[in-house]
């Protein structure tokens, strides 16, 4: 009686307002911890297609062999209960916005290697959870309300996602990346760390 003190009818009014709330397309939204770092949309659609860009120049290169030594080496994606080295994890507060990585969790919602950049960081400590913009699209994936294209957006625990190591930027691909991040005509501003966008 206090929120609604005209209403004739209080439980009636009562039902129409939890009614819009429950339908409304925030309630849907994940709530946000006290401690998070996420790109806006706009950003998100730059990474993309940075992504895309490297992906078309890279198919056009020679295929890249490694050779790994040692059976105890290597990470077996069908055993759930294998992992990757414990040195090329990261640990709690060490992923940034604009990391490039791979899912790593055996019979998760990915496969094993899926590559994507993270665009949002939730959370602290051990519970701390990252939101990916996938490099494909993923039955898993959504478009995270809007923010990333269809079946590209994805959030998942820290442990599942394994960083990749970036080169350093040469000095033209430093000073080009500088004049990007000062809105320079022709280059295009990611608001982050450049060397975190080299896609791998």
């Amino acid at each position: 009686r206090f929120a609604f003190p005209a209403a004739v009818d209080i439980e009636y009014t009562s039902s129409k307002l939890i009614k819009y709330v429950v339908t409304s397309p925030w309630k849907k939204s994940r709530l946000a911890p006290g401690s998070y770092m996420a790109l806006e949309p706009g950003s998100i659609a730059k990474v993309s297609e940075a992504v895309a860009r490297f992906q078309v120049a890279r198919a056009s290169g020679a295929i890249a062999q490694e050779v790994v030594r040692g059976h105890t080496r290597l990470f077996r994606a069908e055993d759930a209960g294998s992992r990757p080295a414990a040195a090329l994890m990261p640990k709690p507060g060490e992923v940034r916005v604009g990391q490039r990585g791979r899912y790593v969790k055996a019979l998760g919602l990915l496969q094993i290697g899926a590559k994507g950049t993270v665009i949002g960081v939730y959370g602290m400590g051990a519970a701390q959870e990252l939101e990916l913009l996938l490099d494909e699209d993923s039955f898993s994936g959504t478009d995270r309300q809007g923010r990333t294209p269809p079946m590209r957006g994805l959030q998942i625990p820290l442990e599942a996602f394994m960083p990749v190591p970036t080169a350093a930027p040469s000095s033209a691909a430093a000073a080009a990346a500088a004049a990007a991040s000062a809105g320079a005509p022709g280059q295009t501003a990611l608001n982050v760390r450049a060397p975190a966008f080299v896609p791998s």
